[in-house]
Order: structure tokens, then C-alpha cells, then sequence
């Protein structure tokens, strides 16, 4: 007998840490019949790429074979979820479409490695970074609309209690400087190097050294750094501004 949704909240507001918060909710959905997630975040302006998940269960070999192949043009599932839909199946989203060759094939694929039915959603998250989830089963005939309302309430309570460790767990061992803060923003507006140091009145290596050092306390490079700093309210910018080179 698995855990009850009462159980299931009790169990992960007393998680310790962000890996131990999923793993519970993973143990909740196999009680409801679904063994593959994944919760991962939409940046704008970005194809998902595997860098663009918190954790997962999902194959490594699944993960790379679909950044190898651009499955995200195909992947209507994530599509879907990364324009703030709320909880939907994949069975009813693609009865809606008629699929191309390209997109027939990734589902193909997809299936055949034990994604068969889903269910998939966006989730209220930090400003410019929306957070999504996919459930799947490799069992064909699961029921996912008789569970998606609960799937959805336990992913929901999962991202808050997920972040809220993440919060501790990615924070800088040192505090950014203002001025730190100041590159790295216009950094994630897509300035460059040179353009930063026009903006700030230093040199070109100084930018670069503000850079390095951002980095260097987040535990991070490049956007996933930018990611981090967001989450972590270290920078604040308009989600339009934001810019991965």
C-alpha cells in the first residue's frame, strides 16, 4: 500500500535535503503507476538542452540522444508545459495535433524506451525561468487523467519544498559583490565583455575577472550560473532581457 497524500506532504516537508524530496515524490508516483520524471526549468529564448533539469530519473543515453537529435522541436509535450499550461495528459494533448514524420518519431522512440503515457505541466517559479514536469509510465494503458489531479497537487508541494532546499544548497559559500552582481546581470542581458566595460567604465579584463569570480562562488559557468543567481535572487532582470550566448 503506498503512501497517502496526507502521508506523501507529511513525508516531504520533513525531507532533508533536495534529493531526498525527490525521491519521495518518485516513490509517490510509482504508487500511482508512473516510474519516469522530470523536473526541469524553460529558459527563454532556449531549446531545452540537458543542462536544463533539476533531477530526473529519465536514461542519461534518452537525455543525450534527444539533445543529439533536437527532440525538442518535436517534443510537443514540453512545448505545451513551457507556455505555463497547467497539468495535462500527453494521450489528450496529442489527439489534438496531427503529428509529422519527425515528431512520429520521436514518440516512437520515446515509447519505446518506457515513456508511453504521461503527464506533463508547467509550475509557478522564479521570474524569466519557468519550471515544468513530466510524469510517464511504461505500462500503455495507465490511467493518466484519474491521477492527474493528484500527480499535479504533489509536484506542486515537491517544487516549493525542492527549491526551498535548493536555496541552501546552491548559495555561494561567498556573497557576490555589488558589483559582481552588476557583470553578471548585464552578462544575462547578453552584453558582452567589451559592451559591459563601456557600460561600467573598466577594462575588458576586469569584466572578465567580475565574471570569474561570479563562477567561481556559484559553482557554475555560464548559464547555469546566470540560472543560479536568478533562483537565488542574486540578480534581478526582465525575463525579455535575458540572453544565453
Amino acid at each position: 500500500m503506498g503512501l497517502s497524500f496526507a502521508e506523501f506532504v507529511e513525508r516531504i516537508q520533513q525531507s532533508e535535503d533536495s534529493a531526498s524530496a525527490f525521491d519521495i515524490w518518485l516513490a509517490g508516483l510509482n504508487d500511482l503507476g508512473l516510474n519516469h520524471a522530470i523536473l526541469g526549468y524553460v529558459l527563454p529564448g532556449r531549446d531545452p538542452t540537458r543542462d536544463q533539469y533539476f533531477a530526473t530519473n529519465y536514461k542519461t543515453e534518452w537525455l543525450n540522444h534527444y539533445e543529439e537529435q533536437g527532440y525538442a522541436q518535436a517534443d510537443l509535450t514540453l512545448q505545451q508545459a513551457g507556455q505555463g499550461s497547467g497539468p495535462f495528459s500527453w494521450q489528450r494533448l496529442l489527439e489534438r495535433h496531427e503529428l509529422s514524420p519527425f515528431q512520429r518519431r520521436f514518440y516512437g522512440e520515446a515509447a519505446d524506451l518506457g515513456l508511453k503515457q504521461g503527464i506533463s505541466s508547467a509550475l509557478v517559479s522564479a521570474p524569466g525561468i519557468s519550471a515544468v514536469y513530466s510524469v510517464a509510465s511504461d505500462e500503455p494503458d495507465v490511467d493518466c487523467e484519474r491521477v492527474l489531479a493528484e500527480v499535479h497537487a504533489r509536484t506542486a508541494l515537491l517544487h516549493k519544498v525542492f527549491m526551498d532546499h535548493l536555496a541552501v544548497e546552491m548559495a555561494p559559500a561567498q556573497p557576490l559583490t555589488p558589483r559582481e552582481q552588476e557583470v553578471l546581470t548585464q552578462w544575462a542581458r547578453g552584453k558582452t565583455a567589451w559592451e559591459i566595460s563601456q557600460l561600467l567604465s573598466v577594462s575588458q579584463e576586469t569584466v572578465k575577472f567580475h565574471l570569474k569570480n561570479c563562477y567561481t562562488k556559484l559553482g557554475a559557468y555560464g548559464r547555469i550560473a546566470i540560472v543560479k543567481a536568478l533562483y537565488l535572487g542574486l540578480i534581478t532582470i526582465d525575463p525579455e532581457d535575458i540572453q544565453f550566448l
